[in-house]
């Protein structure tokens, strides 16, 4: 049998380097570490997680709600301790602002779905929002809008910040079905090609590269502050 025999110089340098690699590598989120919050969403306790700060096989298949953020906690501990579930953090939510009321121009009241107790303009966030969203219902939804943002259950959706030197424009990631195909799909931006492209609210702040591009090329302008913006295809 081989023996290595080591000085205690060797076998601290040794374990000192040790530890140094070990707080180098980055370290998993351990459930302890993780605030999965309570259980009142309306989907609490039904084996699947639908806090959208989640990501993996134990996530639900349904569309994933702001407003289940930290509530649905039983379903996200089992799933994450079964190794089910990774924790994305809180970057996977959309943040708000809150605006004065005041600033915000809530449009008018020609959505298809105006009037139903739900705001479906997708400049908001919030428990307030319909699940099923479309881009252009921007600023045609003013009642709904208006109702939840006086009653707290509504923010100005931070993507739609108006842009300055001090806080440029959010673009978000690469994560949207048609990111990386040369064509800005974020109805934040409008240009010439608008008219070929059909917005999605899926693709806001998820289509960073191309819409980067366009930005810095000419081809695409900024429209996240109009109230009537450029809608792209009308289908």
């Amino acid at each position: 049998m081989l023996k290595i025999a080591l000085s205690n110089r060797h076998t601290r340098q040794i374990t000192v380097g040790l530890v140094i690699i070990g707080l180098a590598m980055p370290q998993p989120a351990f459930s302890q570490n993780i605030d999965f919050g309570d259980d009142s969403s309306e989907y609490a306790k039904d084996g699947e997680c639908d806090d959208l700060r989640f990501t993996g096989s134990g996530m639900t298949d349904t569309i994933l709600l702001d407003e289940d953020v930290g509530h649905d906690a039983t379903d996200c501990r089992v799933g994450f301790n079964q190794g089910r579930l990774t924790f994305a953090g809180q970057a996977a939510v959309t943040e708000g602002i809150a605006l004065p009321i005041q600033d915000v121009d809530f449009g008018d009241n020609s959505s298809d779905f105006a009037g139903d107790g739900e705001c479906d303009d997708v400049r908001f966030v919030g428990a307030g929002m319909a699940e099923s969203l479309l881009t252009d219902s921007i600023g045609k939804d003013a009642d709904d809008c208006k109702a939840a943002y006086e009653n707290g259950r509504l923010e100005f959706n931070a993507l739609f910040a108006v842009p300055t030197a001090d806080s440029p424009i959010d673009y978000g990631d690469n994560s949207a079905d048609f990111a990386n195909d040369g064509e800005c799909d974020d109805i934040r931006f409008t240009g010439d090609y608008s008219d070929e492209v059909i917005y999605l609210a899926d693709s806001i702040g998820h289509d960073a590269n191309d819409c980067r591009a366009a930005m810095q090329s000419g081809e695409a302008r900024w429209q996240g502050n109009e109230i009537k913006p450029n809608f792209g295809m009308d289908i």
